[in-house]
């Protein structure tokens, strides 16, 4: 069959329209039509986690807050340091908490009468003073002197209240304590000797029973240097609540010159001094005791 060019037409317009068919999607009105909404992720502002100091937006944590330390009251000496009562153990002698850690506190320059062991007059009502006015939980301030601790390892301290009163001074001029001088711990002895005078001339306390009592007769001779213990103490001689050959006292052992005095003879003095009472070598024990 011989060719003739009107038989490809049919096939031309059928390419034709497919081709015009296939394009249609890349210039269709698709590519103008409406935006999708954008997604809320990308929506940040005025975020809270934006508001931040520039240590937290690096990854810092806030400092905690600690509090700030008890201002010291007025009266009170600024180096003394805050503690707080956790228990009363006589009329001297407290457990506290102090630096993170409890502390057994012995009052300095006082000595009140025993409660545990022999129970001595006025003892009871000055532990119950003392447990009084330093109610667990109390706060007060602990002022040291040159010796921190005693040979037991408590802290030597003198107790500020916080109304600015030395308790120590409290103890003695109440009457529920007389002085204990024992150097090289003297700051405040003036202070104490001053209220025990008063305590005495008002009759307070343990000295209203020294008033009551008979009176003293002369103490006997007992040795060299034995003079000035008897001008200063004419009371007799006390019984011994230690043995002379037990364990270890010192002065603050003892409420009197006297009863430091006996023990002192008992244990060998003046020839022997094994407890070491009398510092000066003068046959005289714990002269610094009432």
């Amino acid at each position: 069959m011989p060719f003739s060019p009107r038989r490809l037409v049919p096939w031309i317009l059928t390419l034709a329209f497919l081709v015009a068919g296939c394009g249609a999607p890349a210039a269709g009105p698709t590519a103008s039509g409406p935006e999708p909404p954008a997604a809320p992720a990308t929506e940040t502002p005025d975020a809270p986690a934006t508001e931040t100091s520039a240590g937290e937006g690096a990854g810092e944590a806030p400092a905690a807050n600690t509090g700030a330390a008890p201002e010291v009251p007025p009266g009170v000496p600024q180096e003394a340091r805050p503690a707080v009562v956790e228990r009363v153990v006589d009329g001297d002698t407290l457990e506290v908490q102090v630096d993170g850690r409890t502390e057994r506190v012995r009052l300095i320059g006082v000595d009140t009468p025993e409660v545990h062991g022999q129970v001595e007059p006025y003892g009871p009502e000055a532990s119950a003073f003392t447990k009084q006015v330093l109610a667990p939980g109390t706060r007060i301030w602990l002022e040291q002197d040159v010796e921190p601790r005693d040979r037991y390892g408590r802290l030597l301290a003198y107790v500020w209240l916080a109304d600015g009163r030395l308790f120590n001074e409290v103890l003695v001029r109440e009457g529920y304590a007389q002085l204990l001088t024992i150097p090289p711990n003297v700051k405040y002895v003036e202070r104490l000797t001053a209220a025990q005078r008063e305590a005495r001339e008002a009759g307070r306390g343990l000295w209203a029973l020294a008033d009551a009592a008979s009176p003293a007769q002369p103490a006997p001779a007992t040795g060299a240097g034995n003079e000035k213990a008897g001008a200063r103490h004419a009371t007799g001689t006390p019984a011994l609540r230690y043995d002379p050959n037990g364990p270890d006292r010192d002065c603050d052992d003892f409420a009197t010159q006297a009863e430091a005095q006996a023990f002192f003879e008992a244990a060998g003095g003046p020839a022997r001094d094994p407890h070491g009472l009398d510092r000066d070598g003068d046959g005289v024990a714990c002269e610094s005791l009432p």
